[in-house]
């Protein structure tokens, strides 16, 4: 099930802020909006699962719809037991380093090691942090060929984007067997 409890606290705190009223434009109780919330969220998970081909929440249970994306076989056979993973990833050993990365960075073993919290770059480019297919070069040359109307700066920005691409995406872990003399004619 869902357990919103985040919600519940957002919704009331809009409610006694008199967000709610202003918008809907009458008075609710604390009680009404909850209510309400949770109607609203069984209805979208139904909707949801009935694109999903799931018409019983009891046909759903156990199903197993899904397939692990990048998990070890180690981890499914263990935490998800019969489900389809065909893309090996992290096992175990690298799950526990991740944790104590994340635990590290929470609890510095020295109140001066960590002051501010550190971005890794996921959310912003870092030079050193996460992998993005945006890199500021590809956007210098993209800015370049869009103003200047450059070939050479375009063609430099797809090449930085497709070396990207091959550490950043799925699609660019593929390498699809080309064979000239059996391509068909347009």
């Amino acid at each position: 099930g869902v357990c919103p409890y985040v919600a519940y606290e957002a919704l009331c705190k809009m409610n006694h802020d008199g967000l709610v009223e202003a918008k809907a434009k009458s008075e609710f109780t604390d009680d009404e909006i909850i209510a309400n919330y949770r109607k609203a969220a069984a209805k979208g998970l139904l909707k949801v699962m009935s694109k999903m081909g799931i018409s019983t929440l009891q046909s759903y249970k156990g199903a197993q719809v899904f397939e692990a994306v990048g998990l070890s076989d180690e981890i499914v056979d263990r935490c998800f037991t019969g489900t389809t993973t065909r893309i090996q990833g992290t096992d175990f050993e690298a799950l526990y380093r991740d944790l104590e990365r994340f635990h590290k960075a929470g609890y510095p073993d020295h109140e001066s090691d960590s002051l501010l919290v550190q971005s890794d770059g996921q959310l912003h480019y870092r030079d050193g942090g996460e992998a993005h297919l945006n890199t500021p070069a590809g956007m210098v040359n993209l800015q370049i060929a869009a103003r200047t109307n450059s070939r050479e700066a375009y063609k430099e920005f797809s090449r930085i984007t497709n070396e990207q691409n091959k550490k950043v995406t799925l699609r660019g872990q593929l390498k699809f067997k080309f064979d000239p003399s059996r391509s068909i004619p347009l």
